[in-house]
């Protein structure tokens, strides 16, 4: 406070005893008259005739103020203090948008009437030209207001200024590492907090530094001098990160003939490796798994005890809520907050209900429909795209040729901006493969910038001058050819095109592996090489509908919307299909085949399903023809030096293939496509050599197609679908340059796995599955995701009175559960309930798994709702 002499003698002994009040200065004309009453009063610091030496103090005094605001916990290891460390973990997690950030901060500090608009304009225009440490240590509001923020746990300023705070701690983590090196390995440091008035006392915190605790507990720390701080080496200062902790060793008077008031702490940094600790924080974090970022963030507040202050995080968060679902969960906070009040009052519960009807009237919104695809182009069903760039590629006389391109390549992008195709070549995924038609005068300009970038893999100009373009072009291996004729363009792309597919088509496999880093969860690669075999026969065994058909239909007519010649083939396919045919069906260019293995190997689970009724008449047709005698037989392919190296580390383990495994019984054949000009350097040549005992194959046959395919004289040799293989040896032949790949067709009986296949497949029974055995598989899969739609697309086709009904509200009330989504984990067990009865729910409240104890306490809440609306006489709705 500044206050002049005359009121400063009035008004301060009135309020001097406020502990808001930290220092007094009077500023008169007449200094010794006033500092006579002056000096009876502790808070009064000086009495001045000149503003400069006021100008001077308030700058300490502000320092002082500062370092006080540091927050502290001192709660132990009960869970208040494992709460605050929870809190910087959901901080940190947040990631927003850095601009609107800054955006945010600055119109928040304009409303505040403390924050000095010079220091506003410069954090608006200069934040990015400066390093988050010096923006902290600089004498601008950023130090003063994340301090008092964090230590008030102020709502408003966290969220303005959380991107702060990760930037900061970025930043302190990046100096940690580059600075650890030079740093001795025990030191201390020094913190004091000075005593202002006579309600506090001075410390002095001296405090011991192991960098192993540090580095082992990810407890950075930076030393900030030497230009990275905004007063550089004029101060020697070590910056730790936000809630750090240290264990206090010892405090203890410190003796001074001055004063009175003085303390010393020594502390130890501890980091967060006690095992206690890690146990009980770790036990906390679960139950925040529903949430992320700042969600998570309210839901601390809430353990915390400040549910005010969740309140008003919620209430804002609602307002920015990117989603309807977001929204939803939001409001379901909200609720839980009123309802933990602990107030009774009908304004309260009003409030509780309110927002309990808004919720549930968002998740029925929300309520999943058959949406497995929304845009059947964005799953890429081919990882092969053509581009053509040229400056009349949309003249008439192109589209002739544009559909005869399709009939090969589906996927076209035409352009006829440079930048706008090199950015979209530039933009694509690292799996698609790019074949480029380029002019001659574009040519000559993007080839050179775009030529070593991994997706183009042939480059065709196509230009009236072929000579003059031969020049430029044949510095570039990727050139195939010059043309000047639309005909042979084609007729090359096609030819070019049959070769990359088997070089850059990766191998669909999954391993099956003894070493003991496989694993055995459903995930890892053990995992999927089971689930993989019991997927296949959970689908083989579910029947097809007229609805699975017609859908599949539609989603191939919007992949091949334009494609004349795969429009009319899909036409062909709907009125003569036939199951006998689907051999030739399968070894036919067309969109059967093309989709078929693109969705085997990319593993679309949805388009798999609606594709089960023709991959079982494929097995029926390789059983039907299933070679009688044993085989030597030879697949050709180019695969990555990753795979490869892959395959070398199985030597003797098992496969399994996740597509259909076309093969020949001449290895000649194979070899031919092995001879690729300019393959990439991180491909391999590798000749499968495979033997192969009809014996073995009792549900994965094997047959020669060759009579019933398009291609008659290929001698080709087709396995099923999830065929095992043993790897028994894998080397190199000097001779032919190529890696030699030795297999052995196997049975489900013949690995470790077996036993587990056996009883997986007993669980699912040996009769015709449904949809929600084919659900559960989903879910053990590790895909809850796809198990809740394949359950509720069961529930379309079951009649309203089927008992199977109330199992899969049932099941759909877990897997929201275990999502997280509590309301609408409330809405299917009680619709479970009312098929199954009051007494189930009996049964319900005895389960003590935690995400379902979470749905009852619910259940019980909106229960006691429903008949609260009857006493507040608000009207019913349905809970």
């Amino acid at each position: 406070m500044i206050v002049s002499g005359s009121l400063g003698r009035q008004i301060v002994p009135e309020i001097e005893a406020l502990t808001q009040l930290e220092a007094i200065y009077v500023f008169c004309g007449n200094q010794s008259v006033h500092e006579e009453w002056a000096k009876k009063i502790s808070k009064v610091k000086g009495v001045y005739t000149k503003i400069e030496p006021i100008c001077q103090a308030l700058e300490i005094d502000r320092q002082r103020c500062d370092q006080a605001m540091i927050p502290i916990s001192f709660n132990g290891r009960d869970a208040l203090f494992m709460y605050t460390q929870l809190l910087k973990e959901a901080l940190l997690e947040i990631e927003d948008d850095d601009v609107k950030s800054i955006k945010d901060l600055v119109e928040y500090c304009r409303l505040q009437n403390d924050v000095d608009e010079d220091e506003i304009k410069k954090v608006q225009r200069e934040y990015r030209n400066q390093t988050p440490i010096w923006w902290y240590t600089a004498p601008y509001f950023m130090y003063s207001m994340l301090n008092r923020g964090l230590r008030e746990m102020d709502v408003d300023i966290i969220l303005k200024m959380g991107f702060f705070i990760r930037h900061l701690h970025q930043h302190i983590t990046e100096l940690h590492r580059e600075q650890k090196a030079s740093m001795p390995a025990n030191f201390h440091v020094f913190r004091g907090q000075a005593a202002f008035n006579t309600s506090s006392v001075g410390i002095l915190f001296i405090m011991n530094i192991d960098t192993d605790i540090c580095t082992n507990s990810s407890t950075p720390f930076a030393e900030v001098t030497n230009k990275v701080g905004f007063f550089q080496d004029k101060e020697e200062e070590i910056l730790f990160t936000t809630h750090t902790i240290f264990r206090i060793d010892r405090i203890e008077r410190i003796e001074d003939k001055n004063a009175d008031r003085l303390w010393q702490v020594n502390l130890t940094l501890v980091g967060n490796q006690d095992d206690d600790f890690n146990k009980l924080t770790s036990a906390l974090r679960k139950e925040f798994t529903w949430a992320t970022g700042w969600a998570r963030f309210g839901h601390i507040l809430i353990k915390l005890g400040e549910p005010a202050k969740a309140e008003q995080l919620y209430q804002i968060l609602i307002e920015k809520a990117p989603s309807d679902k977001d929204r939803a969960d939001y409001n379901h906070q909200l609720g839980w907050i009123y309802d933990n009040m602990g107030n009774a009052s009908k304004r309260q519960y009003s409030k509780v209900l309110s927002r309990s009807a808004f919720l549930i009237t968002m998740a029925k919104a929300a309520l999943p429909v058959d949406d497995f695809y929304t845009n059947v182009d964005d799953q890429q069903l081919e990882i092969f795209c053509l581009i053509w760039l040229d400056d009349n590629v949309q003249a008439k006389d192109n589209r002739d040729t544009e559909q005869k391109l399709r009939s090969t390549i589906n996927r076209l992008k035409k352009f006829q901006d440079i930048e706008r195709c090199q950015k979209y070549i530039e933009q694509r995924s690292q799996k698609d493969r790019l074949i480029m038609i380029v002019s001659g005068r574009l040519g000559e300009k993007i080839v050179p910038s775009i030529h070593r970038v991994r997706q183009i893999i042939s480059i065709y100009v196509y230009c009236m001058d072929k000579e003059r373009n031969k020049q430029w072009a044949s510095k570039f291996a990727k050139v195939k050819a010059v043309v000047v004729e639309l005909d042979e363009l084609v007729s090359r792309i096609k030819a070019d095109y049959k070769i990359q597919k088997i070089i850059e088509e990766p191998l669909a496999i999954n391993i099956f592996t003894t070493g003991s880093s496989a694993g055995k969860s459903t995930s890892g690669v053990n995992g999927k090489f089971v689930f993989s075999q019991v997927l296949i026969d959970c689908l083989l065994r579910l029947k097809s509908t007229q609805t699975d058909t017609k859908e599949l239909i539609e989603l191939c007519k919007d992949e091949y919307k334009g494609n004349n010649f795969e429009l009319s083939n899909l036409r062909e396919f709907q009125k003569e299909y036939t199951p006998d045919k689907v051999l030739w069906w399968y070894t036919r260019d067309s969109f059967f085949y093309k989709t078929l293995n693109a969705i085997l190997r990319t593993e679309n689970i949805h388009m798999i399903f609606l594709f089960r009724s023709f991959i079982f008449d494929i097995q029926r047709q390789l059983k039907y023809h299933q070679t009688k005698y044993p085989l030597r037989v030879y697949r050709g392919q180019m695969i990555s030096s990753d795979e490869l190296e892959s395959l070398k580390q199985c030597r003797g383990q098992f496969i399994s293939v996740n597509s259909f495994f076309s093969t020949s019984m001449d290895d000649e054949q194979a070899r031919a496509f092995l001879n690729v000009p300019d393959a990439a350097d991180n491909l391999e040549p590798v000749l499968f050599e495979i033997i192969a005992d009809p014996k073995v194959a009792t549900t994965k046959p094997f047959a020669d197609i060759s009579p019933y395919s398009e291609f008659p004289g290929e001698s080709e040799i087709l396995f099923m679908l999830g065929s095992i293989f043993r790897l028994d040896k894998i080397y190199y032949s000097n001779d032919n340059q190529v890696w030699i790949v030795r297999m052995t067709l196997c049975s489900e009986k013949e690995h470790d796995l077996k036993n587990v296949l056996i009883y997986m497949k007993h669980e699912l029974g040996s009769e015709e599955t449904n949809l929600r055995i084919l659900g559960r598989v989903l879910w053990e899969m590790g895909k809850p995701e796809l198990a809740e739609k394949y359950f509720i697309r069961f529930l379309k086709q079951l009649s309203p009175n089927d008992p199977l009904r109330a199992d899969l509200y049932q099941e759909l009330g877990k897997l929201a559960s275990n999502a997280g989504d509590y309301d609408k984990s409330v809405q299917w067990h009680q619709k479970s309930l009312e098929l199954k009865g009051p007494n189930a729910l009996t049964d319900m409240f005895n389960d003590n798994e935690r995400s379902n104890s979470i749905v009852i306490r619910y259940l019980k809440v909106h229960r006691t709702m429903f008949t609260d609306r009857q006493l507040l006489g608000l009207p019913k709705v349905r809970p």
